[in-house]
């Protein structure tokens, strides 16, 4: 059962309970976060969408969050840790400056 009704109806990317046991990424690979507008609530943060990243670290398989929260399919998939320039998120980023965010594996593509 879900833990709450949606906002907007999510597009469900898959549709039976499901895992990825390999790591699509790896430490030292740059990605892009994907910049698709998302309905509802999402880990995802808006202030990196379409922005590239290195992976720095790889997390265990966890269960997808919004799979979870707003049905009743199970995927369990990596999360990374993706390091950003802090100039290429904020205006007034640090060049010196990075920021690392967590981010699971449905957010990235491979640049």
């Amino acid at each position: 059962m879900p833990v709450s009704d949606p906002v907007a109806r999510l597009p469900v990317l898959q549709t039976e309970h499901s895992e990825a046991p390999e790591a699509r990424f790896s430490p030292g690979d740059t990605v892009r976060v994907i910049a698709k507008a998302t309905p509802g609530h999402t880990r995802c943060p808006g202030y990196v969408r379409g922005k590239e990243g290195v992976i720095r670290l790889v997390y265990p398989l966890a269960y997808y969050p919004e799979l979870r929260a707003h049905s009743t399919v199970k995927r369990r998939e990596h999360s990374y840790a993706v390091e950003f320039a802090a100039a290429h998120l904020w205006i007034e980023g640090d060049p010196s400056q990075t920021a690392r965010v967590e981010l699971f594996e449905s957010y990235l593509e491979a640049q």
